[in-house]
């Protein structure tokens, strides 16, 4: 009895592999964390004791801070606060005479715009990769519910397999015209929730299917929560940036989705190679529900919104709130030449081939010529 050496080869090199996608993966995450990390701890209280020192030169004391920190510099940061609000309480008391100009007057201070930017990144980025996990394997997934005789629709395996993305992209795109409604009732935060909620269902309901008709049900429910999410943080985007940098808003967010999805799809086939398909599932639902958490600590909530854009309650819903309703919204646009030029020519073929190919045709193909399931996530 003996081992053939192409056998050992191709473990070691599977192995090989297999290592090097997770030190990949575990230096694109650690950037993501890192650079969180570095904003919040350093950088932003850093400016924030800027600009209570220049407040101070012009006369405004602020007198609180919106920053929870507990390290050095958040510690100089409540002290300068602590000095600005005794001032304030001898002038009220009559024990400090405080000069006349008008431009001396006490003041808060918030977070600045850039700064709630960064926030809206890693949650959109947690998001991407929890839901970009089962990516590597889903079609066989449905591939092997269908095996199992759980399917009597009456179509090709082939056309079975492509169902459950098909369902998810439909309840994608169908979802986002209503999320400028889900915005104004719950606030960009809580519509991200909500959508992170609805996400984390649909993926443990995908995980616990054993019947087609219910993976179609519940992947398609993913897709809803997918898409609430995703057109939230873009407004959040367009709220928390203006004309001169909202193109570097815009960047942030396409890196965090091609690194979350990037990353999630790698992990995800290593992991079902090792742990099963339905374990994955349950993962990516488990990192939704801890992004939850994320969100309700740095994102903006509903009452600091309306104090920044009181105009507005987010920029999907402006024209909801004017009262022109979403029909009214969608003539405009059809009859915008250039933006139906832009979706119907570039954004539909272009999503059709990533999603066609990369998510269906790749790992079916992969699949066919054995591969295991690391090698096709990677």
């Amino acid at each position: 009895i003996g081992v053939r050496v192409k056998f050992l080869y191709q473990t070691f090199q599977n192995i090989l592999y297999d290592n090097l996608t997770v030190i990949l993966v575990s230096v694109l995450v650690t950037f993501e964390l890192l650079g969180f990390m570095m904003h919040h701890l350093i950088a932003l209280p850093l400016a924030m004791v800027r600009e209570l020192f220049r407040l101070a030169g012009l006369g405004v004391y602020a007198v609180r801070t919106d920053v929870r920190d507990r390290s050095i510099i958040g510690g100089i940061i409540a002290r300068i606060c602590g000095w600005h609000a005794r001032i304030q309480s001898a002038c009220e008391s009559g024990r400090l005479r405080c000069p006349t100009d008008k431009e001396f007057r006490f003041s808060g201070i918030d977070i600045p715009m850039d700064a709630r930017l960064r926030y809206g990144r890693p949650s959109l980025f947690l998001i991407v990769f929890a839901n970009a996990l089962v990516l590597p394997f889903l079609p066989m997934y449905a591939k092997s519910i269908v095996a199992a005789g759980h399917s009597d629709l009456g179509l090709s395996n082939q056309m079975l397999a492509g169902l459950p993305i098909s369902a998810f992209m439909l309840c994608w795109a169908l979802s986002q015209p209503f999320c400028g409604i889900c915005s104004r009732w719950l606030g960009q935060r809580g519509a991200c929730q909500l959508g992170a909620v609805i996400l984390a269902a649909g993926t443990f309901g995908s995980g616990m299917a054993h019947d087609f008709i219910a993976l179609l049900i519940w992947w398609g429910l993913a897709g809803i929560g997918y898409g609430i999410v995703f057109v939230t943080i873009n407004a959040y985007i367009a709220n928390h940036t203006t004309k001169a940098n909202r193109t570097q808003g815009m960047a942030m967010f396409l890196s965090a989705l091609f690194n979350g999805t990037l990353c999630g799809a790698a992990i995800g086939g290593i992991l079902a190679d090792s742990v099963g398909h339905r374990a994955v599932f349950f993962l990516g639902a488990a990192l939704c529900l801890a992004t939850i958490g994320f969100m309700q600590l740095f994102m903006v909530s509903r009452k600091a919104e309306r104090e920044a854009h009181p105009e507005a309650l987010s920029v999907t819903g402006k024209n909801q709130a004017k009262g022109s309703g979403l029909l009214a919204t969608w003539g405009a646009l059809a009859r915008n030449l250039p933006f139906l030029a832009l979706v119907i020519l570039v954004a539909v073929p272009s999503k059709i081939s990533l999603t066609g190919i990369t998510n269906y045709l790749t790992p079916l193909y992969l699949g066919s010529l054995e591969l295991p399931q690391a090698a096709i996530g990677r």
